[in-house]
């Protein structure tokens, strides 16, 4: 039979497909042409690859730190073949200048998932919705796949290197950054012969296929459920999930579901101001809620928001 590591790894690959991806295997080398392409500072670790003493071309020389470099290379050659479309992802290891944890003699071979797409993406069925490839394209395929194995991954704005500023993120789960995901920066693309968006992700495996409890599931509760929106004024920089995990944290065991449902910018806010308003809907496992029991939950989160983010409650 099959480890449960195992079945999670084809369960990977099968949600990777049913995304409208294709999966790909390509060598476990680059070269420095592809390290300078991905602008990876020069600190970065993965600059740092192991050389192999007798390469079968110089310009495939060094054991791979990424796989995201031959990944582009595929995508580019069917590009230039003329398929406009291109969606590839790869499961492979790559090779880290660090000792391996289990055996210091040989490198850190750590398993990685990566994908890589151009032009419109999607499954292509009767009733898909394919879009221009973008970070949300990319993005809901990260979370998509986290949540068909039962995780939740949590996106953090931020700037990796090789991607475009304003459109990439970390990846978390469980509060640990396990990759990043988002639009390649224009120059990488250029530097792998593609013009347009091209959307990509590179991510550890191993948490995604490690082992965990079961999920502990509680009986749907029968009464009906109490909502309310609450709208702040945060700085920009404020990201909405910070917000959400506040009210979370904030709100005792009767919140049901709490959701983003307006973004506002300009008029009076002024610059470098957003009102973000967040719908709340609680509900008891036992009764039927009365306003007065709600109360003091919508002050505790009114409190945990504004405390958190700095903002405060619109119309204060």
């Amino acid at each position: 039979g099959l480890s449960g590591a195992q079945v999670r790894d084809r369960r990977v690959r099968d949600l990777m497909t049913g995304l409208g991806f294709h999966e790909a295997q390509t060598l476990s080398f680059l070269g420095q042409a592809e390290l300078d392409g991905l602008q990876f500072p020069d600190d970065d670790e993965r600059r740092a690859a192991i050389r192999v003493r007798n390469p079968l071309r110089e310009e495939e020389a060094f054991l791979r730190t990424t796989v995201l470099a031959n990944l582009l290379k595929a995508v580019q050659y069917n590009v230039s073949h003329g398929v406009a479309d291109v969606a590839l992802f790869e499961v492979g290891r790559v090779f880290l200048p660090t000792p391996d944890l289990d055996d210091p003699r040989v490198p850190n071979q750590p398993m990685h998932l990566a994908f890589i797409a151009t032009g419109r993406t999607g499954t292509g069925g009767l009733h898909a919705t394919d879009g221009p490839s973008d970070v949300f394209s990319a993005t809901g395929a990260v979370r998509a796949v986290a949540q068909g194995l039962g995780l939740s991954a949590e996106i953090v704005q931020s700037s990796p290197a090789g991607f475009h500023p304003g459109r990439a993120g970390e990846v978390l789960i469980g509060g640990e950054s396990i990759g990043v995901v988002g639009e390649l920066h224009p120059g990488v693309g250029r530097a792998f012969g593609l013009d347009g968006r091209v959307i990509a992700a590179e991510l550890a495996l191993a948490p995604l296929v490690a082992g965990r409890d079961l999920w502990q599931l509680d009986p749907p509760s029968t009464y009906p459920r109490v909502e309310f929106d609450l709208a702040f004024v945060v700085g920009v920089e404020v990201s909405a999930a910070s917000m959400l995990a506040a009210a979370y944290a904030s709100a005792g065991d009767w919140l049901e579901e709490t959701f983003v449902f307006d973004e506002f910018r300009g008029g009076s806010l002024g610059k470098g101001f957003k009102s973000v308003g967040l719908r709340l809907v609680f509900r008891a496992p036992d009764h039927t809620l009365t306003n007065e029991e709600v109360a003091p939950f919508r002050e505790q989160i009114i409190a945990g928001v504004v405390e958190s983010t700095g903002g405060q409650l619109r119309g204060s």
